[in-house]
Formats: structure tokens, C-alpha cells, sequence
């Protein structure tokens, strides 16, 4: 498992600076929102692994599929990483969601 986390790791953190890069020097004004923790992992060059958020949307029923989607971040940070759970709410790009998202 921390091995495959691993390869996560590095894939995810290359596409959120790619993400990262397309934001700032595009003007996505109201369609592409990056949680603050996400953009200080981006400055900081810490690892971010994206996740997608289907979990939550439609595989699995509700409370179990929001308790699975926040233990999956846990484990995320307990291996040092940041969770880029990734939605698309009411027509916006969501990178990171917080509780009430969820």
C-alpha cells in the first residue's frame, strides 16, 4: 500500500503544480476553486494526492460513503500527504473540500 501511495504521491503532486500552473495563468475566475491548504502545499512543495470524489457522489450510501471519503484523507495525512479530493459542485472545479462540501 505505501508503495502504491508512493506513485500516487508523485503523479498527483506533478498534476496539482500542472493544475496549479493552468490556474494562475488562466483567468478561471468563478469555475476553478483550490482549497487554501492546497495552494500552501503547492508553495511549500509538499506532496498532494488527488482523490476522486465518484466515492462520495455515487459509490457507496450515505453516511457510509462520506465516513469512507474522510478516512481515505486521514490516511492520506498520516502519510505526510495532503487529500485533493476533487468535485465538481454547482459548476465549479472544487480541488479540496471541506465537511459541509462532503
Amino acid at each position: 500500500f505505501r508503495l502504491s501511495l508512493y506513485f500516487l504521491v508523485l503523479s498527483s503532486k506533478m498534476a496539482a503544480k500542472r493544475l496549479g500552473m493552468i490556474h494562475n495563468h488562466l483567468d478561471l475566475g468563478h469555475t476553478l476553486c483550490i482549497k487554501d491548504e492546497i495552494q500552501l502545499a503547492l508553495q511549500s512543495n509538499k506532496p498532494i494526492v488527488a482523490l476522486e470524489s465518484t466515492i462520495i457522489s455515487h459509490g457507496m450510501p450515505y453516511p457510509e460513503n462520506v465516513r469512507t471519503a474522510k478516512a481515505v484523507e486521514d490516511t492520506v495525512r498520516q502519510n505526510g500527504g495532503v487529500p485533493a479530493t476533487i468535485a465538481i459542485l454547482n459548476g465549479v472545479i472544487h480541488v479540496g473540500m471541506d465537511d459541509e462540501q462532503m
